[in-house]
């Protein structure tokens, strides 16, 4: 089976320099459902910005594979074209806007 989304030994930093993920792995495959979770400054947000490219969290090892393509390298605005992006838990309703 394929992965949707592969983490290998992912490290990111801050632009400060300061590193705050430290040697994740994770795989989501198909079909599965998954929930990230710990406490307050555990680096939950800071996965997550980077998966989307955020600007201000720098991958400094580590690979993330979406499809079994390598996404580290795109442009946040490139990661949205294939879906990855991160929306409001409570959006505006807009009047003919599918959510």
């Amino acid at each position: 089976m394929n992965s949707i989304l592969t983490l290998e030994n992912l490290h990111v930093a801050v632009n400060s320099g300061k590193e705050i993920i430290r040697g994740v792995d994770l795989t989501l495959n198909p079909g599965e459902f998954h929930v990230v979770m710990g406490p307050n400054g555990s680096g939950k947000s800071t996965l997550a910005l980077s998966i989307i490219g955020h600007p201000n969290y720098v991958i400094k090892k580590g690979r993330i594979l979406f499809e079994g393509r390598e996404i580290k390298d795109l442009s946040a605005d490139e990661r949205a074209r294939f879906g990855i992006f991160m929306a409001f838990q409570n959006p505006q309703e807009i009047e003919g806007v599918k959510i």
